[in-house]
């Protein structure tokens, strides 16, 4: 009998221990990476804490800002008021058409600015066409081209679209 009772504890210590060394091998490094995923928000935060789907990921973190916003004003519109503001000599009206978000942003401010002050909106203007041909556009990136009334070089402006839907010039 001593010996069954000693067999059935030495099965249960072994159970214990494999138990044991399971959970701190395994079972704490997962709790360390699920944790860590739920830092991410790559897992749900709620038990049992599952991964997140690939479409969920999608919804929470676009890999495009901006590109499921819908479109409200064109670049077409947007490249349209931009030489108007030029054509009306209206600083104000210019600086609305350029991406705040451009990695350009500032050089292009200062540029209009100093076109402004110089007095040269209405030669800007007269380089200008009224018409620009889409080269390409993407989800939040649109590419145009032109070409000078007094050249034949091809110019390109890029136009950028931001959270309202609006695209802005990026380049010019």
């Amino acid at each position: 009998m001593s010996k069954k009772i000693f067999v059935v504890v030495l099965v249960v210590v072994a159970v214990l221990i494999a138990g044991f060394l399971c959970w701190r091998y395994m079972g704490a490094e997962w709790w360390q990476v699920k944790q860590h995923k739920i830092a991410l928000g790559l897992a749900n935060p709620n038990f049992p804490w599952f991964d997140r789907s690939e479409a969920e990921l999608a919804k929470l973190y676009p890999q495009v800002k901006n590109a499921d916003v819908p479109t409200r004003v064109t670049p077409e519109e947007t490249y349209a008021k931009f030489r108007q503001g030029l054509k009306e000599n209206n600083l104000d009206l210019v600086l609305a058409q350029l991406s705040v978000d451009s990695s350009r942003y500032d050089s292009n401010v200062t540029a209009v600015r100093k076109a402004f002050a110089e007095g040269k909106f209405a030669e800007i203007f007269g380089k200008y066409p009224e018409k620009i041909t889409e080269s390409w556009t993407g989800d939040t990136i649109s590419q145009y081209n032109f070409v000078e009334f007094d050249s034949d070089y091809l110019h390109m402006i890029e136009f950028k679209k931001n959270a309202d839907g609006v695209w802005e010039i990026d380049i010019y």
